[in-house]
């Protein structure tokens, strides 16, 4: 995982992915990523195993806020599981660590179609994804 420091400073971290490669990625990922909570509770839970909690730590709370007011769904989702079926720290750690591997995926997907990335950033490709949604 990364930590807040990478997400706050992404440029320290080396080269990013060019924006095209950050595009295509998310593009590709949003229907999986969109699938994750538009699922009734049990299905979130099989789909979104438990995570570190590195991954909800890494994450701006406005973030997650943000996200709650943008997507219904997740939000809907969230209502169900916290506190009844699990803590909110583990439903995000959940939710994240679900999103990152999805990204982490098709970024793979990418570079085996050759994506042009340098080693340098295909190692800080989520520095580069987060940089490129906060933009």
């Amino acid at each position: 995982a990364f930590t807040r420091l990478q997400l706050n400073d992404p440029e320290v971290y080396g080269e990013e992915l060019e924006d095209e490669v950050v595009l295509r990625v998310l593009a590709a990922t949003e229907p999986a990523l969109r699938g994750l909570v538009e699922v009734e509770s049990q299905e979130f839970l099989d789909l979104c195993p438990p995570a570190g909690p590195e991954f909800a730590a890494a994450v701006p709370a406005s973030w997650a806020e943000s996200l709650l007011e943008q997507q219904p769904p997740l939000r809907s989702l969230r209502l169900r599981l916290v506190p009844a079926k699990i803590a909110e720290e583990a439903f995000w750690a959940r939710y994240f660590g679900a999103v990152f591997q999805i990204l982490e995926d098709q970024l793979a997907d990418e570079l085996r179609n050759g994506a042009a990335v340098s080693e340098r950033g295909k190692s800080n490709w989520r520095a580069s994804l987060m940089k490129f949604l906060v933009q």
